[in-house]
C-alpha cells in the first residue's frame, strides 16, 4: 500500500521475509523459486519507475538478488536414438554428434578440433581452445571457463570414427576436423 517512491531497501527485505512466512491453499510454504520471482520481478517495476523517472532512486539497485535456475530433467539418450540422430545428419557432419555424446565436449570446442589434439597413443582429446565466433578469426582467445581446459579419455569407437572421417573429408584449414564453419 505505498507510492512507488516510498519504496524503501528495508520494505523489500520486509516483504521477502513476510513471504517466506506465507503458505499456499493447500498448506505448503512458498518456494524459493516463486519467492525470487516476486522479488525480482518487482526489481525489474522499480527499474523501469527509475529509467522513466517516476523514481528518483531504485532502492534494490544494491540489493544482492539470486538468479532463477529452472531444474532440467536430463534424459540419457540410448544408442538406438543416438545413431537415429547421426543418421539424419548430413555423413560429414554426423561426427560433431557423436564427439559430442562421446566427450561431452561444447559445440564450439568440437568445431575448434584440430588434428594435433588428438593423441591417439595415449588415446586422449586435449581441450585448451574453440572456435571463434568473430570470422576473422580462426580460434577464440579463451575458452568458456578457465577449467574448461582440460584432457579427456578418447574411446576406442570414437577415435575409429574420427580416422573415418578424416579419410573420408580430409582436414579443414589449421587442421580443423571441419571444414566448414557454419
Amino acid at each position: 500500500n505505498k507510492k512507488l517512491r516510498q519504496i524503501r531497501l528495508l520494505d523489500i527485505q520486509t516483504l521477502e521475509a513476510q513471504l517466506l512466512q506465507k503458505f499456499t491453499p493447500n498448506g505448503e510454504a512458498l518456494s524459493e523459486t516463486y519467492i525470487r520471482k516476486i522479488i525480482n520481478l518487482l526489481g525489474q517495476i522499480l527499474k523501469s519507475a527509475e529509467l522513466n523517472k517516476f523514481i528518483d532512486d531504485n532502492p534494490m539497485k544494491n540489493m544482492k538478488r539470486k538468479k532463477i535456475y529452472k531444474k532440467q530433467t536430463i534424459s540419457i539418450l540410448t544408442l538406438e536414438q543416438c545413431d537415429y540422430l547421426a543418421s539424419i545428419f548430413p555423413p560429414q557432419w554426423a561426427l560433431m554428434l557423436w564427439i559430442g555424446l562421446y566427450t561431452g565436449m561444447r559445440p564450439s570446442e568440437i568445431l575448434g578440433l584440430t588434428w594435433d589434439r588428438i593423441d591417439f597413443k595415449k588415446m586422449e582429446i586435449t581441450v585448451d581452445r574453440q572456435i571463434s565466433r568473430d570470422p576473422k578469426k580462426i580460434f577464440a582467445d579463451h575458452l568458456k571457463t578457465q577449467r574448461a581446459h582440460r584432457t579427456i579419455p578418447l574411446a576406442q569407437e570414437l577415435a575409429s570414427l574420427i580416422k573415418n572421417h578424416v579419410q573420408n573429408y580430409g582436414l579443414g584449414p589449421h587442421d580443423l576436423l571441419f571444414k566448414n564453419r557454419t
